[in-house]
């Protein structure tokens, strides 16, 4: 089963508005919402999440999250840290695939918009949204 699928079974049913709302949930102790310096452009921003270990944290931290939710069914701590690991490593590869990607938006001043937008864009990649 992929991760996108165990993270579903385990939350039931989210709108990707309560995807991304968890999401930023796991972020607010600044693990990506750090200050984004507007002189950055988007890609360099995002190699230095992916250098600094900061997506893999955060979906460790996400997958916490997810646990503490009153509608998540009971796993053993073997299946969570099957989940973690499999979000973290996902995340990362996708972030390093669009990092290399030739995307017009990686080449875009960095703005307050940009955690948001990365989030997004990672957890649809790992199938944790529709």
């Amino acid at each position: 089963m992929d991760i996108g699928n165990q993270l579903r079974k385990r939350l039931g049913p989210l709108t990707l508005s309560g995807w991304l709302s968890l999401f930023l949930v796991a972020l607010v102790g600044g693990v990506i919402l750090s200050y984004v310096q507007p002189s950055k452009t988007n890609r360099t921003y995002l190699k230095e999440l992916i250098e600094s270990d900061t997506i893999e944290k955060t979906a460790i931290e996400f997958v916490a999250v997810v646990r503490k939710t009153d509608n998540a069914r009971t796993a053993n701590e073997t299946e969570w840290k099957q989940i973690e690991k499999g979000l973290s490593e996902c995340m990362v590869r996708e972030a390093n695939k669009y990092v290399a990607s030739n995307d017009p938006y990686l080449e875009a001043k960095a703005d307050k918009t940009t955690p948001h937008i990365l989030a997004k864009r990672f957890l649809r990649a790992c199938g944790a949204t529709d």
